[in-house]
């Protein structure tokens, strides 16, 4: 069984019938939803016709001529027993027996646009929850996100209104099925720091429906940009075959997938310092006296240093090429950026994007899960932090679990979320008191809105049980903690490319434990900087037998 759901954007125009129909012979969809028709009822006997579909149920859009707006369609095959169960302008619900003869509900869902109105939207889903009782799976495009992670660019993200979502899909019984694909289904196609990506389609089902279809997957379409998919599709006389899984070979989550990601990023870094030895490619240094960094890799993510030039830009395309034709490996460019200092014109970056057809962006967001660049706001910066683990604590709090259970969810999940940002960043005060508020909450058995009495502080649960407490970690505490670790790293690992940048950046002339926080410090340097108290109040001179 396959469905498309799509946000066509307009049927009034045969370029867009024309793409449907292409959709429609490369998938081969059992049940399309379409969304944003801008189509009245009667137009679309030409629609059913372009995608060999035998039966359509749609809405109207409303407003005339060029002010039309809305309207949605569902189309499928006479093989399949579809039956209407409910409808309105922004979602159909039909209950479908398939060809196994399983019955099951299925709505497609197309949410108010308008910020103002977006409210209606979780209002509509939740009073759909009682129109079936058993499998139920909803598609399309909702125009709301649940993390914060699901938007890059503009605003920050409304907290409050992915609350409300995530409650309601909760209160549905919904969850998402998650996706293989581009990680964004809608953007404003502008460019730059201007370009906002959001993905606002999704696929959510009741735990029936996934227990009883547990290889479901859905896939954004538009733009491929995984690299991590086990899934292949021949090509036979130019046309897609059906995907399949393959069986043998190497695949990545093999056990000895990574020493091959270690060997092959080993070649790939000797050709990148030939190139450096060759004086065709300058990395960049963080200070004077700091060390040339032309690249840095982490498993298979990458990142490549160079000058604006076109010249540097031929060499590191040849090292790519070289790359690729020895490992049969390919550079996946759909998921490349580039980027470049303030100081470069844009016509040579314009020349450099085009020479190496990869897009540009003003900066990374992320990389390995953390913030590249962190401005005044913090608390909006780790935002994401507090995200994990409320969805963790959330899903727990449908659970009946006795305090013993509890202790060991805080203790081995919750706690270790925000491990790896709080060994790189000094969390904001008010991060950490939300951050712990959330599980004190949850030990005492708060549920949504409701109050219940904290019959201990979490500062009086967070002493070791030999002083009357449950050994809980105090978040400030453990971040302290952390950084004085790198501290005491840097201490005894000169030699580590950290340190020496580190030292040329900051402390030219003078120690670690010294040195001053210096002019226009990073957040990672001021960090360091806090935690170095907790190793000089620890230092102690030992007499050695020498």
């Amino acid at each position: 069984m396959k469905m498309l759901s799509w946000n066509c954007r307009g049927l009034g125009n045969s370029r867009a019938v024309r793409a449907l129909s292409r959709l429609s012979l490369k998938f081969h969809p059992q049940i399309v939803f379409l969304m944003e028709t801008r189509s009245y009822v009667t137009e679309f006997d030409h629609v059913k016709i372009a995608m060999g579909m035998d039966c359509c149920l749609a809405m109207s859009c409303a407003g005339p001529g060029r002010r039309r707006s809305g309207g949605i369609a569902m189309l499928w095959n006479s093989s399949l027993d579809v039956s209407l169960l409910s409808c309105s302008p922004n979602h159909i619900s039909v209950v479908v027996t398939d060809e196994w003869d399983q019955k099951w509900c299925l709505t497609g869902l197309y949410g108010h646009p308008e910020e103002v109105n977006k409210v209606h939207t979780l209002t509509l889903l939740d009073s759909l929850k009682s129109q079936y009782q058993g499998m139920w799976i909803c598609i399309g495009d909702f125009n709301l996100i649940c993390e914060s992670s699901e938007k890059r660019g503009g605003r920050i993200a409304n907290l409050a209104q992915m609350g409300q979502f995530k409650d309601t899909l909760a209160a549905c019984g919904l969850a998402d099925v998650g996706y293989t694909g581009f990680p964004f289904t809608w953007d404003n196609g502008r460019e730059g720091d201007q370009n906002i990506c959001e993905r606002l389609d999704r696929c959510v089902a009741n735990s029936e429906f996934t227990a009883n279809f547990p290889s479901i997957i859905v896939e954004h379409l538009g733009k491929y940009g995984s690299d991590h998919s086990v899934r292949y599709a021949i090509l036979l006389n130019g046309e897609p075959r059906d995907w399949f899984s393959p069986h043998r070979g190497l695949r990545q989550g093999d056990p000895i997938s990574p020493y091959l990601f270690i060997l092959c990023a080993e070649v790939f870094a000797g050709l990148i310092d030939e190139q450096v030895a060759l004086n065709n490619i300058h990395g960049i240094r963080i200070a004077r006296g700091a060390p040339q960094i032309s690249h840095l890799f982490f498993a298979d993510d990458s990142l490549l240093f160079m000058r604006a030039n076109l010249v540097e830009a031929n060499h590191t395309l040849a090292s790519i090429k070289r790359y690729e034709e020895a490992s049969g490996q390919r550079v996946n460019f759909d998921k490349t950026e580039l980027s470049f200092s303030q100081n470069v014109q844009e016509q040579l970056c314009n020349q450099i994007r085009h020479r190496m057809e990869v897009k540009v962006v003003d900066s990374h967001d992320k990389y390995l899960g953390l913030p590249t660049i962190i401005g005044r706001s913090k608390k909006a910066v780790f935002l994401t932090v507090q995200e994990r683990l409320v969805k963790k604590l959330k899903g727990w709090k449908e659970k009946f679990l006795s305090k013993a259970g509890k202790e060991v969810l805080l203790k081995a999940i919750a706690q270790a979320i925000p491990t790896y940002i709080m060994s790189c960043f000094k969390l904001p005060e008010s991060v950490c008191a939300s951050m712990a508020s959330l599980m004190a909450n949850f030990w005492w058995g708060q549920k949504n809105s409701e109050k219940k009495i904290h019959w201990m502080s979490w500062a009086n649960l967070c002493k070791p049980k030999a002083c009357g407490g449950l050994g809980f970690r105090d978040f400030r505490s453990f971040n302290d903690a952390l950084l004085a670790k790198q501290v005491w790293r840097l201490l005894h690992r000169e030699d580590s490319l950290l340190f020496k940048c580190l030292k040329a950046r900051y402390f030219p002339r003078s120690s670690l434990l010294d040195a001053p926080v210096g002019f226009r410090p990073s957040f990672a340097w001021r960090s360091i900087c806090s935690a170095r108290p907790i190793i000089k109040d620890g230092f102690v001179w030992k007499v050695g037998n020498g």
